[in-house]
């Protein structure tokens, strides 16, 4: 029996087969297509004369996905969020790498502003409807979406869709997706609660809005390979390599492709960490150099390295993969954990953080346990609802201490590093018995440079400056 390992590039396609019980091992080469990437492992399999009932499984390793973000030619997407939200991708975070730099440039967000909607609808952070997606709401989007597949149609077009809490309840946007799929057959649409059901906003858009970029791509590579590879009467399993050098079923890649952004510098690393290990006692470089991408990883006493501090693109921070369980029946996941260090810019430093944090929350869920047990689930949940309502009871009673009346300020930048010219940020909080209003109307519309605040972060200050401090 045959194991058939294939990678694919933008230039070169690599076939190695091994046979079971002796270790024979057979090479072929053949030059990739990129206009239609799975002719060419076909090729491969076809130019080695292997006998399909031979073959026990085939695994592909590919930089497809990476080569599309790298050169920017995956799909033109529409971003759809939470209507007053949906421009967390173009904001970003708050924080960055090079905090007192305004010149720093932010990583590409994967989607241009005019391409973003806001749909109107919200949940609260238990899932429960506070405003409910309409009937109305779906047309006034499929009508925005419609124009834009319109105005161009020669163009490779798809979805991303995140909806404040939908991890938590996901009926939003399935009902979007629904819609869409229905209005227009075979448009890619991607799901933040599938892709990445996660928390943080801008993490949960940008790994959205990478997975519906490649999604035609990749599901058309995994779907034809599938279908082909069949034809020739391989009857093995064929999956495609993951990013976290795991593997997925090729015909239903196109369901989560963001898994594969990695796939092909994952089977380099993964290699060179092997010979590492047993010729040159654990350390080594890897370089993977192909025609439209190099690829380099660290192998440090048998493990696999970080990311350099200063990545900005593929590895910039922002994208998140589907979550692990860290520790199990209270001992940590050895494997999972050397991944997760391997993977972190400041391995050495951050240890004893993870290790705290982990200790903390183990702590948290003994006495946890132990309350629920003491006084019971019901009244637990009935403690922690009357600890919210008491915080919200003492914040309109510092509100009351505050003269009713309309405050104001204004201040401004000098330059955002992008533009020269002054941005200004001018703020009216109107203040009625215990009720707060802020009024940032009238500022500056985003700048292009760094200087942008999350929903989040403006949520929080405002809140912040509401015992007092900084009015009157």
């Amino acid at each position: 029996m045959l194991r058939i390992g294939i990678d694919t590039g933008g230039t070169f396609t690599d076939f190695v087969a091994l046979e079971v019980g002796t270790g024979r091992v057979s090479i072929a080469k053949v030059p990739s297509t990129p206009k239609r990437p799975s002719d060419a492992p076909l090729a491969a399999i076809r130019q080695s004369g292997v006998e399909p009932g031979q073959v026990e499984r085939i695994v592909i390793g590919t930089t497809i996905a990476t080569n599309a973000r790298l050169q920017k030619k995956g799909a033109t997407v529409l971003y759809v969020g939470t209507k007053g939200t949906e421009d967390a991708p173009v904001i970003a975070r708050i924080d960055r790498k090079e905090a007192y730099n305004p010149a720093w440039p932010k990583p590409d967000a994967g989607v241009r502003r005019r391409h973003v909607f806001g749909i109107t609808e919200r949940l609260d952070h238990k899932g429960n409807v506070l405003t409910a997606l309409n009937d109305k709401e779906l047309r006034r989007l499929g009508d925005w979406a419609a124009r834009w597949l319109k105005s161009d149609p020669e163009t490779d077009w798809a979805v991303a869709v995140n909806l404040l809490y939908s991890y938590v309840s996901p009926a939003h946007e399935k009902a979007i997706g629904d819609y869409l799929a229905k209005r227009f057959p075979g448009l890619p649409v991607s799901l933040s609660h599938q892709v990445a059901p996660i928390w943080r906003e801008y993490e949960r858009s940008a790994t959205t809005i990478t997975d519906a970029f490649i999604k035609r791509v990749i599901g058309d590579f995994g779907g034809q390979l599938a279908s082909e590879i069949k034809s020739l009467g391989i009857k093995g399993p064929l999956s495609l390599m993951k990013s976290n050098g795991g593997h997925a079923a090729a015909a239903a890649a196109g369901e989560a492709p963001v898994q594969l952004l990695l796939s092909g510098l994952a089977g380099g690393v993964i290699a060179g960490r092997r010979f590492a290990r047993d010729h040159a006692e654990g350390n080594g470089v890897t370089l993977d150099m192909g025609g439209t991408s190099a690829d380099v990883g660290l192998i440090a006493n048998g493990e696999f390295g970080s990311f350099a501090s200063t990545a900005t693109e593929v590895f910039q921070e922002g994208l998140r993969l589907p979550p692990v369980k860290l520790m199990s029946k209270g001992e940590y996941c050895k494997d999972v954990w050397r991944v997760v260090m391997a993977n972190h810019r400041t391995p050495d430093t951050t240890w004893g953080d993870f290790h705290a944090m982990m200790g903390s929350l183990t702590a948290a869920e003994r006495r946890f346990q132990t309350l629920v047990a003491q006084l019971g689930l019901d009244a637990f949940e009935r403690i922690a609802d009357s600890l919210i309502e008491h915080g919200e009871a003492w914040m309109r009673r510092e509100i009351r201490k505050i003269p009713n009346g309309v405050y104001e300020g204004e201040d401004y930048f000098e330059d955002d590093g992008v533009e020269r010219r002054n941005y200004h940020f001018r703020c009216k909080v109107h203040v009625r018995d215990d009720n707060v209003v802020v009024d940032l109307s009238g500022s500056d519309p985003q700048a292009r440079g760094p200087i942008n605040v999350t929903y989040v972060a403006t949520s929080a200050a405002c809140c912040a400056g509401c015992d007092g401090s900084d009015l009157g």
